[in-house]
């Protein structure tokens, strides 16, 4: 199943030091790597977002107007800090800082080389133009024709989030029955368990990293009344 969801071999934590599929039979095996070769949902759901209607529609470019209502955000807010009657420096230093930190997340998404970076490196999944798709979907989800796909994102990130509950809850269940002795399949128990945990495990981590760049609603740019006429149905 996590397979077919799309989870990749380079996440996977060691099991006893060898591949995963190194435990089960020869037929087993062929299975597995069947399931490997096979489009994932995760592949399908990415080509699927670059198609978001709206992204782009005669001269208007979504990731366009985004790079601008970003940098409208950051220099307002910065405005916002520096003409503050904060008295203390220290806290206006460590909200100047936090603005910066801020600035430097946008760029992950903003600047193309920055995003292929972490794409490379595992920390995001979707292409750039598939993630300005799932950040469309979410700004005006209100949109008629992005209140399914919106809800369709929830439930991906669902997915993800019960399968990292369950992850859990077996390790505290292994914990509590055999503490730290050998697992039954032969693993380090509840050590190994814990490292299946961290996020490489989560398929869709960039539906969770989503909020971060979602805009305030006052900072959102209205859409022009072409595409939002392309959005709305007509009988």
């Amino acid at each position: 199943m996590e397979n077919l969801i799309g989870l990749q071999m380079d996440d996977r934590s060691p099991y006893q030091q060898k591949a995963y599929k190194g435990y089960f039979s020869p037929k087993d095996v062929t299975a597995l790597e069947k399931s490997e070769e096979k489009p994932s949902l995760l592949k399908a759901v990415d080509k699927w977002l670059e198609r978001t209607p709206g992204l782009e529609h005669g001269d208007y470019s979504f990731e366009k107007e985004y790079e601008k209502a970003v940098h409208n955000m950051l220099q307002t807010t910065k405005k916002e800090i520096e003409q503050d009657s904060i008295s203390d420096d220290k806290e206006k230093a460590l909200l100047l800082e936090a603005w910066e930190k801020n600035q430097a997340s946008f760029n992950t998404v903003l600047v193309p080389k920055e995003h292929e970076d972490l794409l490379s490196e595992g920390a995001r999944r979707f292409s750039r133009r598939a993630f300005f798709g799932a950040m469309m979907i979410s700004m005006y989800r209100d949109e008629p024709k992005y209140s399914l796909p919106f809800q369709f994102l929830t439930l991906l990130a669902d997915m993800d989030a019960n399968m990292t509950r369950w992850r859990h809850q077996h390790m505290q269940m292994v914990q509590r029955m055999i503490g730290s002795k050998v697992g039954t399949g032969g693993s380090s128990g509840y050590q190994y368990l814990r490292t299946t945990l961290n996020d490489r495990y989560k398929v869709f981590s960039d539906l969770f990293a989503l909020p971060t760049f979602i805009l305030p609603r006052r900072f959102i740019p209205t859409l022009p009344a072409s595409i939002a006429d392309t959005l709305n149905y007509h009988q």
